[in-house]
């Protein structure tokens, strides 16, 4: 596979660029840090349901919503009347944050009068919004009584609409008598209609950046309402809309070996259970010396590639979809970027070596660290570089399974074949199968006076293992003063 072409060639299509022209539009909402603030969504949602709110749409976005609940409520002559539309309504009351006797504050509250055949009824209304704070306990049962309380203090014919909104539709009410809907069903039967109403209105740009918003993934942050952190960022797309989700499959569709090859490179052996081909995905990669280029290519269109797990995930691994995002989840890359640095003769730090000056990933950081540190100490012998980088930095080494990197240093006469300097270890490789351990462009690569062989630093640095690179050149100035590595971003 030709992959610097086909990315090249998928940067042109047009459902990427239709993509990435919505995914990166700024909207209020991550402007203020509100993606996922249950608070300012349901805020919004009342606002938009009540026929009073200056949005211009009058009662369709409520008969919208109604008409959704009576298509999954028990059937009953007033559910009919929400399906049909025949019906007359009035809002009496309606507002967030209602306050209950117990003190509980239920999202959005509405008392809604409805006529249908001259027959009036009184429909005490009440959302429960949870995005990813879990249900406090007897929550949704409370409520219900507290409806309960209503519908006998009145001589009218009360019938309650009890509705538990959550994002994906998994997490039920534990009230029996609460109408499960998900932000997707929300978005296809309530926003998106009433959005194409009148899209060029103010009100359709308020409909269409809370469908972006939606649709985006939220940037890991707290809720400052509730204090609760995010799950994680895989998570927190709550819905997308039909066009962007057609826009997605035609993307994946297009470039599917592309963004397989790209998802092994970013969460490597947790892909095996994915893909039947793993290990031909992970040959190729490896052949072809991509892995670092495909990382990059992620996480430079991460919005768009998250999405795609999203809605593609059954397509991507039809008998585990559920994985798909799982991968993720449990694979969070961290993504700082670092510079490698020496003093000047003037004392001001600069790049350690000029062609390797750009902000890097922890293992291209490590490798020029070591590049580095050799070129300044040429004149060592080889055992005083071991023992300056011991296996006990990289956990990932040390604990290899096969047992055969077992060091971090390694040794090739020619550049071809690369030999482990554990004295009783006869392992060797072929530097070009081993691209998930070495860099090919000669980053971590270094020469001693002492020996003709080359020097070879392995480049698989997880984040802990970086850390404890960062924590012994800390540890030890007497051997490192004259060089830093120094995150940037």
């Amino acid at each position: 596979m030709d992959t610097k072409n086909l990315i090249l060639e998928m940067y042109n299509a047009k459902s990427f660029r239709s993509l990435s022209a919505f995914y990166n539009k700024q909207t209020v909402f991550n402007i203020l840090k509100i993606e996922r603030n249950e608070n300012r969504h349901s805020a919004f949602l009342c606002w938009l349901l009540n026929p009073n709110g200056g949005h211009a749409l009058g009662d369709a976005p409520l008969k919208k919503f109604l008409g959704l609940y009576a298509s999954i409520a028990p059937v009953s002559p007033l559910t009919n009347a929400f399906i049909t539309g025949n019906y007359d309504l009035d809002v009496i009351e309606c507002t967030t944050e209602k306050m209950t006797e117990k003190g509980r504050r239920m999202d959005v509250w509405m008392i809604i009068r409805v006529n249908v055949d001259n027959e009036e009824y009184i429909v005490p209304a009440v959302i429960e919004n949870k995005i990813y704070a879990k249900q406090s306990r007897n929550q949704t049962e409370d409520y219900h009584k507290e409806i309960n309380a209503l519908k006998h203090s009145t001589s009218e014919k009360c019938v309650p609409v009890e509705v538990f909104l959550a994002p994906d539709g998994k997490e039920k009410a534990t009230c029996t008598s609460f109408i499960n809907i998900s932000y997707q069903q929300l978005l296809d039967w309530v926003l998106e209609p009433v959005y194409l109403m009148n899209p060029a209105s103010e009100t359709g740009e308020l409909l269409e950046a809370f469908i972006r918003n939606l649709s985006k993934p939220a940037a890991l942050s707290l809720d400052d309402d509730s204090n609760k952190t995010l799950k994680s960022e895989e998570d927190s797309i709550l819905a997308v809309s039909k066009r962007e989700a057609n826009s997605l499959y035609e993307l994946y569709d297009g470039y599917s070996d592309l963004l397989n090859h790209a998802i092994v490179a970013v969460v490597g052996d947790k892909a095996k259970d994915l893909f039947c081909n793993y290990d031909d995905i992970r040959t190729a990669i490896e052949t072809e010396g991509s892995m670092e280029l495909l990382q990059d290519f992620w996480e430079t269109n991460s919005d768009i590639f998250r999405s795609i797990l999203f809605v593609c995930k059954t397509k991507i691994s039809p008998a585990l979809p559920e994985k798909v995002l799982e991968c993720f989840k449990t694979s969070k890359r961290d993504n700082s970027k670092y510079v490698v640095e020496k003093p000047d003769e003037q004392g001001n730090w600069v790049p350690a070596i000029p062609q390797l000056s750009k902000p890097m990933s922890k293992g291209r950081a490590a490798c020029t660290f070591f590049s580095a540190w050799v070129q300044k100490n040429h004149d060592k012998t080889l055992d005083y570089v071991l023992n300056t980088f011991p296996l006990t930095l990289n956990t990932y080494y040390g604990h290899r399974k096969d047992g055969k990197f077992d060091c971090i240093i390694y040794t090739s006469s020619d550049n071809k074949i690369a030999k482990s300097t554990t004295p009783e270890s006869l392992f060797s490789i072929q530097l070009k199968d081993a691209t998930w351990e070495f860099y090919t462009d000669g980053c971590g690569k270094a020469n001693l006076d002492s020996i003709d062989e080359a020097l070879y630093f392995v480049k698989m640095w997880r984040k802990a293992d970086f850390e404890n690179l960062l924590k012994h050149i800390e540890q030890n100035p007497n051997l490192f003063g004259d060089l830093r590595i120094r995150r940037v971003k």
